[in-house]
């Protein structure tokens, strides 16, 4: 045990409190106060947080080769689709289940989607709390090594049965779950209850964008669970990391229960249900590859077999389900088998069956916390902490960054911060950014994917959202990586996406 690690008494402090005038081990409550007459919104400052061995929870890059879908849904050339190092900032916490080492990654989904599932050479960098090193961990998720199967399968379909599986696999992921939320509410996917249900929550059917496009959106976050071996170089510090980590989340959810009842559980219990139903959707619509090119009708060219034969597209959804769920591949053989009507209702009714039970058991109450919690935002501004890496160069070098968490609202706005403005409007959360120009941090890489705290817990990850500083064909926009490539070996082509949206997705019945 790194007992450097365990002094967090007065950091957890410092950061539930949102107040540095700690007393014989307890908050000044009248300094920290909204309704006192100081009113000061918040008296944490960055060089406390600084000092502090864990001030908040730990984290650093994401580090891959992005690949390029559109690119590659053209002309099934994985190594020509690929561009190297892509990089963002993402929240690590440490995570020990059953001897087996895991990180419980936040970050901005237009970055942690594409590290799961449509990536190559994934790396995870964490930044040593009270250090300026940075520790490599190999991943060792299975979905992860799984990729380049994966793309190697639907490489040898026909281009629109390509493009298809790309869209299903990869890019229907992104932002998708939330538009189930009328699957839980009981409304029609397209009603006035639904509908007013997205806007509030900045979102819009069939966009997969949040308008207005700088809100921090709750449809935009997911959470994930990825597993990394441990060497002997860094398994000392993982372990450490992972104990004194649960010691600030627990600590800092009890501090929270006493500003507001129940309000550090209901945090808590909404980023484990976050998690788990993130695991579940990631399965289901996977799966659901199977049953879009499963229920075609041979040599109609307006029906959407997009090309293939019923033999390649068994062979397409067994060989995929042996990567990924193979104890389903008895179903699909028996969809395939004689007459297919039966079998494919019966697979279709068990595949939404665990879907909606998912959305029942985790997303439901997720949604429904948050609705309760977000309240407290505006009201105790005093709680609320961006994590992300952050810029002290002019490139991306890791002794110049360091991960920390900043306010917002700070008397004194810290460096990193000058220029980015946060505002709430009906308990949505809007950050305007000035642009690369003005200031770089929390905008380009390695700052992408930061983290909105609250009370040193985690609630949402987000990118810069503002259009004029966004390719053009970006599912959730984030900032134009030309203008900041310094060599040749940095440039790479804008990020990619298919026309396809989450919304349309979900109205897509497939075959």
């Amino acid at each position: 045990m790194n007992h450097a690690l365990l002094p967090i008494a007065s950091a957890l402090l410092l950061v539930a409190c949102g107040n540095p005038a700690v007393q014989s081990g307890h908050c000044d409550r009248q300094a920290s106060d909204m309704t006192s007459p100081q009113n000061r919104p918040l008296m944490l400052t960055d060089s406390a947080l600084d000092k502090a061995p864990l001030a908040h929870l730990p984290g650093g890059f994401l580090v891959y080769d992005e690949i390029g879908l559109e690119t590659f849904s053209a002309t099934g050339d994985l190594a020509k689709s690929t561009a190297p190092n892509r990089k963002c900032s993402a929240l690590l916490v440490p995570r020990m289940r059953e001897s087996r080492a895991y990180f419980d990654v936040t970050s901005a989904e237009s970055c942690l989607r594409p590290f799961v599932w449509s990536a190559l050479n994934q790396r995870i960098l964490l930044s040593v709390p009270g250090t300026t090193d940075y520790q490599q961990f190999k991943v060792k998720d299975a979905r992860v090594l799984a990729v380049p199967s994966l793309f190697a399968l639907m490489a040898p379909l026909p281009q629109k049965a390509r493009t298809r599986a790309v869209d299903a696999s990869t890019l229907e992921r992104i932002g998708a779950q939330g538009y189930y939320t009328a699957d839980y509410k009981g409304w029609p996917y397209q009603s006035p209850e639904s509908t007013a249900f997205l806007k509030d929550q900045c979102a819009e059917s069939g966009k997969a964008t949040p308008v207005p496009e700088n809100c921090l959106w709750f449809l935009g976050h997911m959470p994930d669970s990825i597993e990394v071996e441990l060497s002997a170089e860094n398994k000392a510090t993982f372990e450490s990391l992972a104990e004194a980590s649960a010691a600030f989340e627990q600590e800092s959810a009890k501090k929270l229960d006493r500003a507001s009842p129940a309000l550090g559980k209901r945090i808590s219990e909404y980023n484990s249900k976050m998690l788990s139903f993130q695991k579940n959707y990631d399965d289901v619509v996977l799966a659901i590859l199977g049953p879009t090119l499963l229920s075609c009708k041979d040599a109609k060219e307006t029906d959407p077999c997009y090309g293939t034969t019923l033999e390649q597209r068994k062979e397409f959804t067994i060989s995929l389900l042996k990567l990924y769920r193979p104890s389903w591949i008895a179903d699909y053989e028996a969809a395939f088998a004689g007459d297919q009507a039966a079998s494919k209702t019966a697979f279709r009714k068990k595949n939404d069956a665990i879907f909606l039970e998912g959305i029942k058991t985790n997303f439901a109450p997720a949604v429904e916390s948050y609705y309760e919690f977000r309240k407290e935002f505006i009201r105790r501004k005093d709680l609320i902490t961006i994590l992300s890496n952050h810029l002290e160069g002019t490139k991306l070098e890791l002794e110049k960054f360091n991960y920390r968490a900043l306010s917002p609202f700070a008397y004194n706005t810290p460096k990193p911060l000058t220029g980015i403005m946060f505002s709430f409007k009906d308990d949505n959360v809007f950050m305007t950014h000035p642009g690369a120009q003005t200031n770089q941090n929390l905008a380009l890489d390695g700052h992408i994917g930061s983290v909105f705290a609250f009370g040193g817990l985690p609630i949402l990850g987000f990118g810069p959202a503002n259009i004029d500083q966004s390719d053009a064909t970006s599912v959730m926009p984030i900032p134009k990586t030309s203008a900041r490539a310094t060599t040749a070996a940095e440039q790479r082509p804008s990020r990619e996406s298919s026309k396809t949206t989450a919304g349309e997705g979900k109205a897509d019945k497939g075959c």
